[in-house]
């Protein structure tokens, strides 16, 4: 093993007898230099002592052997650098004449001086590999970087590299490339090119500033990217690039394989869509495009077929290459029990590209997981990435997902992202959201249902748990809980901002115990549309957002600034700014319209801050001083139903977990204020919304009459309970894991000795099994449900509920959700 440091003595030497030999290259020779790994009867030993040496019109020869090290060719001028393929046109020099960057400081070969220039033919180009040691500048071009000068690269292969832009090839804005006849396979780009990175301008360069010989055909294929897997240009006026190729990845490529950043005028219609590249001729296929779902297991192999469990893949990476689907046809890939590292090419942590109308979905979040450690900063690249500007309709659903160092889902152009019984813990980004969901298409919708999102952290250069943006979102049973900003300094970004143009539903949203520390970050939530238009519709039905802390020094922990905004249900409680003195900001065009909700407790001197119209009724407001700051000059409406200055009464407990917000109820002179004081009037609410029947927690959201004011609804006895309901938060209770999947444990302290039942109810309130009825004694028990019904059948995913009482009429009912 040798670097290609400058080590020994510096020498050229004219070999005479050698010279004939070149006579067939139809290169303009001054002077030869070989070069040998064993030294001995060559001059050199290390290829850059050569290229330090050479002058002008030069030839470099080097030897069949392994040359580890990098390359700069910043001294070329017009140098030739050969193997023996060049000499004896005999292949098999290709693969014996191998430059291996040894992945340790960037790009094989390099240039960035205006006036290099350098023909390179029959060598294997490999081992190059994107630093993220800060001192290097290499980002881009794992195995050839021409970042200036030109250079001509012929019958060689470049293979296994990876890098941030252009896994295998880069060509910068000032540098130009000549390919003929090589080989570009089985190399990585974190963020777009995996084996072609195109950066030019036409200000720069009169067309296109990379030129694929038409005869003497390249082959690209096998390479994986978040952006154009093969190849990609960010040409931004109409180039005219010409492609062709003897083989590629698959023979009618679409944007998944050949991308590019702005769709500009262009007689190609790939893909229906107008590109900078003005051909792509294409002679053969590598592989054959897969219309089925496709299955991934860690004991499955890319040899495999991936059409069934038995014949699973290997890699997520390849079921996504292989896989084709259609709006008609939808397809899915689905991984085993298992846990996963994104592996391709023998490369770790290669982030997923999603293709149009493809899903990928694990059996649960408890049994399926995917795992990113020590990911380099590659910037809102997540494990699952669907960033071309054409995609559509992409699924991810039963899955936990973890990343150590960056994003975990982005989709910055996809029109419909569908997100689904997902756990996404323990990340952490430097400037990489956990979520960073946007899209600027008039139709783009953003679902996310059963979501769990918590201990995630970041340095405060973007949103902690992330940014979403489309035209309509929603979100409905999601959990945001223990996620911290951490950056101690000067920061604007909190814990998430979501922008809809059209309409946004956030429907059974914990939002708890999340932290921002940025002296400069003014809120924690905001909410804020994006329209050009009319503006966008807001709803905001039973949230909890609670036990929250920011430092910073603006404005709310809580922002909501839209066309129309409407909070029902809702509690928000507990939070605590250290700087500003209201704890909502709520700006509306049309007018903002609060109801049935609780703000309490909070360290600010008052509720709200509003700048526009406001509607407050049915609503406890527990501030002493104060409720709505800097409303003086604005319309607000105060209703006669609300209660202000009044203490909630929660259960207590512990502020972390989400059953402290409870209502307290004891009997009918003891309880909270909060109970049957709310409206049964929803029609403040818009006409196209659809009213929640449950609360948070699950439970029929009208019990006992009137609805309850906050985002939990105490529950009454049923008709037919003729004891009288005590409620006594002694008796506690927790499910784990919930969401579940085959099975969850019900833990619970019973706090008198007696007969304790523990029953599984479905949502229309049937039941499905009776799991315990026993005579217990005082103490902590665990009963599992199996997700079976009385008869031993296995029940239906979805919602359900466990309702445990006991002797001393005290009964406790909690939500429990069964995934597959």
């Amino acid at each position: 093993m040798h670097s290609l440091g400058k080590k020994g003595a510096k020498m050229r030497k004219i070999i005479i007898a050698m010279f004939f030999m070149f006579m067939t290259l139809t290169v303009n020779l001054n002077a030869l230099l070989t070069v040998s790994e064993f030294g001995g009867f060559t001059p050199y030993m290390y290829i850059q002592d050569a290229i330090d040496d050479a002058t002008i019109n030069d030839t470099i020869l080097v030897y069949p052997g392994t040359y580890y090290g990098n390359l700069n060719l910043d001294t070329a001028r017009n140098l030739y650098i050969i193997s023996l393929e060049a000499i004896e046109n005999d292949t098999t020099y290709i693969s014996q004449t191998i430059i291996n960057g040894s992945r340790d400081i960037g790009s094989v070969i390099k240039t960035s001086h205006n006036l290099a220039q350098c023909r390179i033919q029959g060598f294997t180009i490999t081992g190059g590999s994107y630093s993220n040691n800060p001192d290097i500048e290499v980002f881009a071009g794992g195995g050839l970087f021409v970042d200036k000068g030109h250079v001509s690269l012929k019958n060689s292969v470049v293979e296994y590299n990876h890098a941030h832009y252009g896994g295998g090839v880069s060509i910068s804005v000032q540098g130009s490339l000549f390919l003929s006849g090589t080989t570009i396979r089985n190399n990585i780009a974190f963020f777009r090119g995996g084996g072609i990175n195109i950066m030019t301008t036409p200000s720069e360069n009169d067309g296109s500033n990379i030129i694929f010989d038409s005869e003497n055909r390249c082959s690209i294929y096998d390479n994986f990217s978040t952006i154009g897997t093969d190849i990609y240009s960010s040409h931004n006026e109409e180039q005219n690039c010409e492609i062709y190729l003897d083989k590629f990845t698959v023979v009618n490529p679409s944007r998944y394989y050949i991308d590019y950043a702005y769709p500009v005028q262009s007689d190609n219609p790939m893909d229906g869509l107008q590109s900078p590249y003005s051909l792509i001729d294409i002679q053969e296929g590598v592989h054959q495009l897969i219309d089925a779902d496709l299955y991934v297991s860690n004991q499955g192999s890319d040899s495999n077929s991936g059409l069934t469990p038995n014949e699973a893949l290997r890699s997520m990476c390849k079921a996504f290459q292989l896989i084709t689907s259609n709006p008609d046809t939808p397809r899915t890939v689905y991984l085993a029990p298992g846990e996963y590292q994104s592996i391709a090419h023998g490369v770790e942590n290669v982030p997923i590209y999603l293709k149009s109308y493809t899903s990928i979905e694990g059996v649960s979040t408890r049994e399926t997981s995917i795992i990113f450690e020590g990911k380099m900063e590659y910037g809102r690249v997540g494990i699952i990435n669907s960033s071309s500007r054409n995609t559509e309709d992409i699924a991810i659903r039963n899955l936990t997902l973890t990343n150590t160092h960056g994003s975990v889902i982005s989709s910055m152009e996809t029109s419909n992202v569908y997100l689904e019984n997902l756990i996404i813990k323990n990340s952490y980004g430097v400037s990489d959201p956990v979520l960073y969901l946007k899209s600027s298409g008039d139709d783009s919708n953003v679902v996310m249902n059963n979501i769990i999102i918590k201990n995630n952290s970041s340095n405060g250069l973007t949103y902690t748990v992330g940014e979403i943006a489309a035209n309509n979102i929603t979100m409905e049973d999601i959990t945001i809980d223990n996620n911290h900003n951490d950056f101690d300094f000067d920061c604007y970004f909190g814990i998430i901002e979501i922008r809809p143009r059209d309409k946004l539903v956030i429907k059974n949203l914990e939002f708890i115990n999340n932290r921002c520390q940025s002296l400069h970050c003014d809120h924690e939530m905001r909410i804020m549309d994006y329209s050009n238009g009319p503006g966008a519709d807001v709803v905001i039905d039973n949230m909890l957002y609670a036990n929250n802390s920011m430092r910073g020094q603006y404005a709310s922990n809580l922002v909501v600034l839209s066309e129309n905004v409407f909070i029902n249900n809702s509690t928000i409680a507990n939070n605590f700014s250290a700087y500003t003195d209201h704890t909502i900001t709520v700006g509306s065009a049309e007018g903002a319209k609060i109801s049935n909700s609780i703000i309490a407790n909070n360290a600010e001197l008052y509720a709200i801050n509003t700048n526009s119209t406001l509607w407050l009724d049915y609503n406890l407001i527990s501030n002493q001083v104060g409720y709505i700051f800097n409303g003086i000059n604005n319309s607000v409406t105060i209703g006669n139903n609300n209660l202000f200055a009044i203490d909630p009464l929660f259960i207590g407990g512990d502020p972390t977990d989400a059953s402290y917000y409870h209502l307290s109820y004891r009997h009918e002179n003891d309880h909270s204020p909060a109970v049957d004081s709310g409206s049964g009037n929803f029609d403040f609410l818009p006409e196209w919304y659809d009213l929640s029947d449950y609360d948070l927690d699950g439970n029929q959201r009208i019990s006992g009459g009137r609805v309850d004011l906050g985002c939990f609804e105490h529950q009454f006895p049923s008709e037919n309970n003729d004891t009288d309901f005590i409620y006594n938060s002694d008796l506690t209770t927790v499910s784990y894991p919930n969401p579940f999947n085959p099975e969850t444990t019900i833990e619970f302290n019973n706090p008198l000795q007696g007969q304790v039942s523990v029953n599984i109810y479905n949502l229309k309130g049937q039941l499905v099994k009776s799991l315990l009825e026993d005579n217990l004694k005082q103490g902590l028990h665990k009963v599992i449900w199996r997700g079976k019904d009385s008869n031993g059948k296995q029940v239906s995913s979805g919602i359900y509920f466990y309702k445990i009482s006991n002797g001393n009429n005290k009964s406790v009912t909690k939500k429990i959700i069964l995934m597959k």
